[in-house]
C-alpha cells in the first residue's frame, strides 16, 4: 500500500520541478513587471510617488554621488524599499540635499557599498 501512495507523490513533485525550472527565464521579467528585486538583480524599472524611474545599468558607490550630485548628496535619505523576490528587500534612497523637482533615486544593490542610480523616465 505505502508504494501506491509513494508513486503519485513522487510524480506530483517532479511535476512541480519541471514546472518551476521551465517557468525559470520568466521571473526576470515577471519581477521586472511587478518591480521586485530578485538575488544579484536589480528591477529595471521602480516607481516613486506615482513616477517611473529607469535603471541605467551602472553601480556606484556613495563618494561617486557625492561628486556627481554635490556634497550635501553624500547623506541619503531612505524613501522607500525594493521588495526582493527569493532575496531580502533593498532600501531606496534619495540624496538629501536634492529637493524641489524630481531627483535621481538610489536602490541598494545587495553588495559591498553599490548603489545603483534610477533616472526618471521620459514617458511619464
Amino acid at each position: 500500500m505505502t508504494g501506491m501512495v509513494r508513486r503519485p507523490l513522487l510524480v506530483v513533485c517532479v511535476s512541480l520541478v519541471l514546472v518551476g525550472l521551465g517557468a525559470l527565464p520568466f521571473w526576470h521579467k515577471a519581477a521586472d513587471h511587478f518591480h521586485y528585486a530578485l538575488p544579484g538583480r536589480v528591477p529595471e524599472r521602480v516607481e516613486y510617488r506615482g513616477r517611473e524611474y529607469v535603471d541605467p545599468g551602472s553601480c556606484i558607490s556613495r563618494q561617486q554621488i557625492s561628486r556627481r550630485y554635490g556634497p550635501r548628496s553624500y547623506s541619503l535619505r531612505r524613501i522607500g524599499t525594493v521588495w526582493g523576490w527569493l532575496t531580502r528587500p533593498r532600501g531606496m534612497f534619495m540624496p538629501a540635499g536634492v529637493t524641489g523637482t524630481p531627483g535621481p533615486i538610489f536602490v541598494s544593490g545587495g553588495w559591498g557599498d553599490c548603489l545603483v542610480p534610477y533616472t526618471i523616465s521620459g514617458s511619464t
